[in-house]
């Protein structure tokens, strides 16, 4: 049985106790079952203990406190000399840099200092940290030491303010999504498709066995099988998947839905245009779902790189194209959601959504400026980004340029409920 499984397993009992060699120090999470670290054996090198500690101490571990014990002996003189003067020292340069270097890898020095302070039975601690500093000169910890704290001087990011940084994260976070946004979509695709999520203790439950009614496609492409439990908010239940923006599932429904919305299947569960009536609105709005592109040159002493960048917008007006009010963005895309509240007959449905799909062209000025915002918001985006970093426009500079007209991947009417 591998070691995974093996892990998993033990996470099965209420009380359990893990026991291993280094060779689990790496490569294996364990936060999901553990949150304890007990050191029996001191390593001389730190950088060990940071490595096992880390098994547990990492992100998604549901306990809110994490606890590490070292065990040692005090009658044992290599114990005691490890831990009082590689391990402080290690401590010492931590809370200075604020990282941890590791001891150079030349264990036979090392070790000659340890067994040199145990064999002399140095029992002034002063002259065994003497003697630890005339090895740390031989064994180049104190040059590892001053190469790290010129890297960090070098790569310091002194020029980044918190909240500039926080509001490109709360930018960045508004384009593509939140927890909040995933957990929404991957329910209502699921229920669309006749395979609504289930729940299990604490988590969500999703079928993707040979008996769900979820498309082949979706399954195949999920990476996972058969009834798992999963979650969307950090830290997950135990023994769930965390199902974050990028993750497979996400993925495969999402390429589903738009696949049958653009080919017009007859199964197709997402739809490329639509007209309700809704209590959400007074007047008859329509809103449409460009897509709109982004062609970004970026000249690096002398050479230009083209690069493609695409983003969606919603937007949004009342009226016709005539007398068009155009709706702030945030209230456009809010009616996206916006439930029905009453039937409209075929017909109509057809000769509103004909007649809306016809003003298209005469709306492109209002489509293009919105696009030529985006894309000067964009550039800002880059110029921040590029001031912040300490970079002149000698060292790069970018160039964007919108590919118009604007993709209407979409068009939804939504008129208001008739008493």
């Amino acid at each position: 049985m591998r070691a995974r499984a093996r892990v998993d397993l033990l996470g099965e009992s209420a009380k359990r106790v893990l026991v291993a060699t280094d060779c689990l120090s790496e490569g294996i999470d364990l936060q999901q079952h553990f949150d304890a670290v007990i050191h029996y054996e001191l390593s001389w090198n730190p950088t060990r203990h940071e490595q096992r500690d880390g098994r547990v101490d990492r992100y998604a571990q549901p306990s809110p406190e994490i606890r590490s014990i070292l065990v040692y002996g005090q009658d044992n003189p290599v114990d005691g000399a490890v831990l009082k003067v590689i391990i402080r020292k290690a401590e010492q340069i931590r809370q200075t840099l604020g990282v941890s270097v590791p001891v150079p890898t030349d264990s036979d020095r090392v070790l000659e200092a340890i067994l040199e302070a145990v064999l002399l039975k140095r029992e002034d601690n002063r002259q065994m940290q003497f003697e630890f500093d005339q090895a740390e000169q031989q064994l180049g910890w104190n040059r590892a030491v001053e190469r790290e704290e010129r890297s960090r001087t070098i790569f310091a990011q002194n020029a980044l303010h918190p909240d500039e940084v926080l509001a490109e994260l709360r930018e960045a976070s508004g384009a593509l999504g939140n927890s909040s946004d995933v957990e929404r979509f991957v329910r209502e695709a699921t229920a669309r498709l006749q395979q609504p999520l289930g729940e299990d203790r604490s988590a969500l439950l999703i079928d993707l066995s040979e008996a769900s009614q979820l498309p082949a496609a979706v399954k195949e492409g999920s990476g996972l099988m058969g009834r798992r439990r999963i979650g969307f908010h950090l830290p997950v239940p135990q023994d769930a998947v965390h199902i974050p923006r990028v993750h497979p599932l996400v993925e495969s429904l999402a390429n589903y839905l738009v696949g049958s919305a653009l080919e017009g299947a007859s199964e197709r569960v997402a739809a490329r245009s639509a007209a309700i009536r809704s209590n959400a609105v007074t007047r008859t709005t329509t809103l449409l779902l460009l897509r709109l592109r982004f062609q970004l040159d970026v000249t690096r002493r002398g050479n230009t790189e083209a690069l493609l960048a695409e983003e969606c917008l919603v937007v949004g007006y009342r009226g016709d194209a005539g007398a068009t009010e155009w709706l702030p963005d945030g209230e456009a895309l809010a009616l996206l959601g916006a439930r029905a509240g009453g039937n409209v007959p075929e017909a109509q449905r057809v000769a509103w959504l004909q007649s809306a799909i016809a003003t298209i062209p005469a709306l492109e000025p209002h489509t293009a400026a919105r696009a030529h915002e985006r894309a000067a918001a964009l550039l800002a985006a880059h110029e921040r980004v590029r001031k912040t970093a300490g970079l002149t426009t000698r060292e790069v500079r970018y160039h964007i340029e919108p590919h118009l007209p604007a993709d209407v991947l979409g068009c939804y009417i939504i008129a208001p409920v008739v008493a």
